[in-house]
């Protein structure tokens, strides 16, 4: 590798439009779709942008706002949606790849989808599809 830069996505293009062959977007970008848009205009012909954001959907926010009284977790502004992060992927002009997500908690996911699921009339699958991971890779 010639260069790595590491910098947070507010700061600027390091180097000139097309001509990384990756970016990492990863941090707390006050507008994800504005940071894809800007790393994706980076990226050589044949680049890959790799993102790192919380999943605002994760099953976890869903299970404290259901529990009867209990605090959600803040959800960080730079959380996004699957659905959101794929749209904005390819608004990017990006071809999106769906990378399988790593699920801590495995077995209580698919507990809590289980129980929830049907009410949102989805699949258990469906639903823990979006909601287990926690943050979208």
């Amino acid at each position: 590798y010639e260069a790595v830069h590491a910098l947070p996505p507010e700061a600027g293009a390091p180097l000139p439009a097309g001509s990384a062959d990756l970016v990492l977007l990863r941090g707390r970008p006050a507008d994800p779709a504005a940071a894809i848009r800007a790393a994706a205009a980076l990226l050589a012909e044949d680049g890959v942008l790799l993102v790192d954001l919380p999943n605002a959907e994760h099953w976890r926010i869903a299970e404290r706002l259901l529990s009867g009284g209990a605090t959600p977790p803040a959800l960080p502004a730079h959380a996004v949606t699957r659905a959101g992060l794929l749209a904005a992927i390819e608004a990017a002009g990006l071809v999106p790849l769906d990378v399988p997500p790593a699920w801590p908690e495995a077995e209580a996911a698919r507990a809590f989808a289980a129980r929830i699921a049907p009410a949102l009339g989805l699949a258990p699958e469906a639903y823990l599809r979006r909601a287990a991971p926690p943050r979208w890779i």
